[in-house]
């Protein structure tokens, strides 16, 4: 096997920690963050970012509550016909 190349630890081929990042949808979370506080450009950028990461978190719990919601009601909804036919 060949060895490390500059060019596979620039591209972070050779990194766990690089691997890692590419494996969760993290490093797309950090990117637009990063983007958004580049963006609005604010007097604390790196308050701006931190409420940034916690509102994300903040949203994707509420999609997960939504979604299991969502779920519940269905499987309500299916009992609530099952329950009907079953009496009639």
């Amino acid at each position: 096997m060949a060895s490390s190349t500059g060019l596979d630890k620039l591209l972070g081929r050779d990194m766990p920690e690089i691997a890692y990042l590419k494996s969760t949808n993290i490093s797309q979370v950090l990117s637009k963050g990063l983007a958004e506080t580049f963006r609005v450009k604010p007097t604390d950028p790196k308050t701006y970012f931190a409420k940034f990461l916690l509102n994300y978190a903040h949203e994707k719990k509420i999609e997960g509550l939504v979604s299991a919601l969502a779920s519940f009601s269905s499987y309500n909804i299916t009992l609530g016909i099952y329950r009907e036919k079953k009496d009639n």
